[in-house]
């Protein structure tokens, strides 16, 4: 059989870990209380890359499957959120970021299918059953923003920026749910991608014209009061992620078990 157990932390690590909490922490706060716009904001999004970045590269194993797919995300985020950030008004951004964002979400999938095993196999009943069930409520979710947007003039003139928008949040979701299943193994990722999902409902709300950022939140954007608190969260998740402890080889196996024996007759 197979156990688990949480990584083991070094001092300096845990004073690294508490440095980042409370820079993450402290520029959420400036960002509510408006000392601080959007843009500057988008400082602590990076922090969260290079600081996953940093300690992977620290533990000296690159082969480490959750810190690859962890930072690989970490760093895809960043460059959708310049796109969406910095450069939402200029043609075909807003599209190439939540293309980005979909490939952060799916390897956010991989990552939760592969938490509880040792290799990723693809031809696993349980993963196949999962993606088909994926793509039932994509197919759903297809079907569903196809009969509230048929006969606009939005459809035709933003086909590609709605389909995409639909298939990421409808895998987005899943992966919120699929991670609160199995919150165990990970306790941070649930909530992390939960707040992520939040976030991109509100961005869909605006973008079907409903006017939500007014008043106080026309300085602070609705949806980031959601996403900032999600990436620190998703970012230490790799702290929390429980390792698997190999089982021994068989072949090790069956010789105790050819000693006891051996010692029992022996008596």
């Amino acid at each position: 059989m197979q156990g688990r157990c949480r990584m083991r932390l070094k001092k300096r690590q845990k004073i690294a870990i508490g440095a980042f909490i409370v820079f993450e922490a402290l520029w959420y706060i400036l960002y509510l209380t408006r000392v601080i716009p959007k843009s500057a904001a988008y400082a602590a999004v990076v922090a969260c890359f290079i600081f996953g970045f940093l300690f992977f590269i620290s533990k000296g194993n690159l082969r480490d499957r959750s810190g690859t797919l962890l930072v690989s995300a970490l760093f895809l985020t960043c460059i959708a959120d310049i796109f969406m950030g910095f450069f939402e008004d200029v043609p075909g951004c807003v599209e190439a970021g939540v293309t980005i964002f979909f490939a952060v979400q799916a390897i956010y999938s991989v990552r939760i299918s592969a938490a509880n095993k040792s290799t990723l196999d693809f031809s696993d009943k349980r993963f196949k059953r999962g993606m088909i069930i994926r793509c039932a409520v994509i197919a759903a979710a297809l079907f569903t923003t196809l009969g509230i947007f048929w006969g606009r003039p939005v459809l035709t003139e933003r086909t590609y920026l709605i389909f995409i928008t639909t298939v990421y949040i409808a895998n987005a979701a899943c992966n919120a749910v699929i991670s609160a299943a199995t919150i165990r193994k990970n306790p941070l990722v649930a909530p992390g991608l939960f707040l992520l999902l939040v976030c991109d409902v509100f961005l869909g709300i605006v973008f079907l014209g409903v006017p939500v950022n007014r008043g106080y939140l026309a300085d602070v954007n609705i949806a980031w009061i959601f996403y900032l608190p999600s990436q620190p969260l998703l970012t230490l998740s790799i702290f929390t992620e429980k390792a698997p402890v190999k089982a021994p080889a068989y072949a090790t196996v069956l010789a105790d078990e050819a000693d006891k024996q051996k010692t029992a007759r022996s008596r």
